[in-house]
């Protein structure tokens, strides 16, 4: 369940890592959301309009058809600890990473959920995951290894991963428990590129 004390006790875990990632990347589909129980580009589409039963905290979209579009729920809790950071200046930044065949309708649906102003960085256009973190970056003046990533395909993860960012597979979304277990992972790699 969001609410500020769970949003505070993820913040204050963050920072209780010796090295946090200074980009942690997002994919959209079945990573933060799920569309009509499925991707953005198969769900029936526009116009995403707010639901009225939303909150300010958790608010959900409905598409062209009346489905629902949604973040995850833990999406929420990570998402909120990670702007409480950037607002402390921590200088965390976000971004999304998206291969959508609609990356027109993604970004409609971010506008919609009243989240897109909190991604730094946004890639959504079908190609592959590499040319993301190329442009990512590229754009960021960030090393890979300065990076994280979640994704629910594990072919993203790999390639990704063999690029030198820190990647974690999700499954039906992106939980507390995947940032943590990425955090973990990351300051392992971390620990080891000093003892070389």
């Amino acid at each position: 369940m969001l609410n500020e004390h769970t949003v505070d006790t993820l913040a204050e875990k963050i920072q209780g890592f010796e090295h946090v990632p200074q980009l942690f990347v997002f994919d959209l589909d079945l990573t933060l959301w799920t569309c009509e129980g499925s991707w953005i580009d198969t769900c029936s589409g526009p116009p995403f309009t707010l639901d009225k039963n939303s909150t300010k905290l958790k608010p959900f979209a409905r598409s062209g058809a009346n489905g629902e579009c949604k973040l995850y729920d833990e999406c929420w809790t990570v998402l909120h600890a990670l702007m409480k950071l950037k607002r402390d200046g921590l200088g965390v930044k976000l971004a999304c990473a998206s291969r959508t065949q609609e990356p027109k309708w993604a970004r409609e649906l971010l506008r919609v959920l009243n989240i897109y102003d909190w991604f730094d960085y946004e890639e959504i256009y079908p190609t592959t995951k590499t040319k993301h973190f190329a442009s990512l970056k590229k754009r960021s003046g960030l090393e890979y290894v300065d990076m994280m990533f979640f994704d629910d395909e594990d072919r993203n993860i790999i390639e990704v991963g063999n690029l030198g960012v820190t990647s974690i597979y999700v499954r039906r979304g992106l939980t507390v428990k995947n940032v943590l277990q990425g955090l973990d992972e990351y300051n392992n790699s971390k620990a080891l590129r000093t003892k070389k």
